[in-house]
């Protein structure tokens, strides 16, 4: 059975895109295999990363926009609007849920 989520990328630093996307995927899926259907579907969605062995991966860019860790930028993950307490690679999501990846300054 599959499960369908609105999965959306929005750049609130400099608002140049804010794009949107309903993903299905089979229910238990990972955020990234979610992710990974996106990119298959738009390339706006397209997004890099690197592995951590502790934490798993790790989003370094989407859509073009990369970490800056010297500006304090980076890519966050929320469902709705509370912030992911995992990473792409753990966080299951429910069928229905809305994912937001935000590019924000923390």
């Amino acid at each position: 059975m599959n499960s369908t989520i609105t999965y959306r990328i929005i750049d609130t630093v400099s608002d140049s895109f804010n794009y949107s996307i309903n993903v299905s995927q089979l229910n238990g899926s990972t955020l990234y295999q979610f992710m990974e259907k996106a990119q298959e579907m738009d390339e706006h969605f397209k997004f890099n990363y690197k592995d951590n062995p502790k934490y798993g991966k790790f989003i370094t860019s989407i859509n073009g926009l990369i970490n800056i860790e010297s500006q304090n930028l980076y890519w966050m993950f929320y469902s709705g609007d509370q912030p992911l307490k995992v990473g792409v690679s753990t966080f299951r999501p429910k069928c229905g849920d809305h994912i937001v990846a935000k590019y924000e300054k923390v």
